[in-house]
């Protein structure tokens, strides 16, 4: 009961606590910033001024966002310049079917305003908390086989440089400063505007349905490729595998939200409890959640619902949760699951948490996962695991994928040596020059970055 209640309690708190302000953790309470300073600006002013203060004094800025990232390459012991004052709409341009955002706006803000002129984004990732500028600079996806990052659907981007200077970025302007920016990791400026590509608001029709994890690993070109949107959720020990799949429809939404089986809220709140007893108690992981799977867990559903609602996850993934994600080329996508089944089973990590497969089209950016590659992206995640075993389960799963080219996700917990970024990367040094052109005195450089990266 003891153990129900504090669940209850901390999911409470993650679903409804309202921050007012920048964050000084981010959103799972696992990275924290502290900065000397945290400047809030509320215009392109404000943040030239500081960037030159900055540049001046000796002194370097990370950007701050929605606190979303697992990244330490956010960290900053100095200056953080937050975008919290700095969002809203700037334009929607109805002829070139485009729409302009202050790099601050939260996703979940875009939704509401494009929803009041029955328009939407193409894709949204799963968590819809994040600004814009972050989702773009650290290359946020969705999922489906003919759809790219978010970076993908941008058409501008305005950049204030390491100098101070105002850029605004198109791929007609300056091509490979536009490929070098649309995924900057915050190592070449404040992103202070953001330009996408709309269309007409639409609906998506999701269904819902559970296989063992061998049928998934051996139809998984056939199942990425079963509807627009495809991601799968597996759990590692009781090798079950559910499917989630949604299309565009000119179905109507559903009139009220699809609850089937009242008992699976049971089994949810159940799934996080267990979570949270196997964190500490992790011996009993294995056979404890293979008793909870075999309760078909995750029932087949269908719904109807706006685009927005079926892109965000519901509130399955707990608080206090840790995030690494590895993108591979999608022929090796197979090869990777079983590469990470492998090490959870033979180094018996008590993985509490499932595993979450999603596909993106390949593009042109620079430092993009999806560089020339269309991708299959692995996620792995762990609730309130202790250091040791969230080391060794993303250490050992990003070693094992190196021979298929993983490429680390830049927003989640990651650790790379300059030698493999520039082996996974073909234009990093390219981006290197233009960061150095950008920001020749590294403003926005950090410890992260400089080891990463060998600056």
């Amino acid at each position: 009961l003891l153990s129900s209640t504090l669940v209850l309690l901390a999911w409470m708190y993650s679903k409804y606590s309202v921050i007012d302000g920048p964050p000084l953790t981010n959103n799972e309470g696992i990275v924290y910033y502290a900065p000397e300073q945290v400047h809030a600006p509320s215009s392109v002013d404000e943040i030239q001024r500081l960037i030159v203060k900055a540049q001046k004094s000796g002194r370097t800025i990370r950007a701050l966002g929605s606190g979303h990232s697992w990244s330490t390459l956010s960290i900053s012991d100095d200056m953080y310049i937050s975008l919290y004052n700095y969002r809203g709409l700037v334009s929607i341009n109805k002829n070139e079917k485009v729409v302009t955002f202050k790099g601050g706006t939260r996703l979940w803000e875009i939704n509401a305003i494009l929803a009041e002129h029955d328009l939407a984004l193409s894709i949204l990732p799963s968590i819809s908390n994040q600004t814009i500028a972050g989702a773009i600079a650290t290359g946020t996806h969705h999922t489906g086989v003919s759809f790219g990052n978010l970076v993908s659907f941008v058409t501008e981007l305005e950049l204030v440089t390491g100098t101070g200077e105002v850029l605004s970025i198109t791929p007609e302007s300056d091509s490979d400063l536009f490929h070098a920016a649309g995924v900057s990791l915050g190592l070449l400026g404040i992103i202070t505007e953001v330009t996408l590509k709309y269309e007409s608001i639409f609906n998506l029709e999701e269904s819902r349905v559970s296989y063992n994890l061998t049928y998934c690993i051996e139809n998984m070109n056939e199942l990425s490729k079963s509807a627009e949107h495809v991601k799968l959720w597996v759990e590692l020990n009781s090798e079950s595998c559910t499917i989630t799949g949604a299309s565009r429809t000119n179905k109507p939404p559903d009139s009220v939200p699809v609850i089937k089986q009242p008992l699976t809220d049971i089994l949810m709140f159940a799934y996080e409890a267990y979570q949270w007893i196997f964190s500490i108690f992790t011996f009993g992981t294995n056979i404890g959640l293979q008793f909870l799977f075999s309760l078909d867990i995750m029932e087949p559903y269908n719904r109807v619902a706006i685009s927005w609602e079926v892109f965000n996850i519901p509130h399955y993934i707990a608080p206090n949760h840790r995030e690494g994600e590895i993108a591979v080329p999608f022929e090796n996508c197979v090869n990777a699951v079983q590469e990470l089944a492998r090490v959870k089973r033979d180094l018996n990590i008590p993985v509490n948490h499932i595993v979450e497969i999603r596909f993106v089209k390949k593009d042109n950016i620079w430092m993009s996962n999806e560089y020339q590659t269309d991708t299959c992206h692995i996620t792995v995640l762990m609730y309130n695991p202790s250091l040791y075993n969230w080391n060794l389960y993303t250490n050992e799963f990003y070693k094992a994928t190196l021979k298929y080219k993983g490429r680390p996700h830049w927003g989640k917990s990651f650790n790379m040596t300059p030698e493999e970024v520039t082996e996974l990367y073909p234009k990093f040094q390219e981006f290197l020059n233009v960061r150095k052109r950008l920001d020749p005195n590294g403003v926005f450089l950090n410890e992260v970055a400089r080891d990463s990266f060998g600056l």
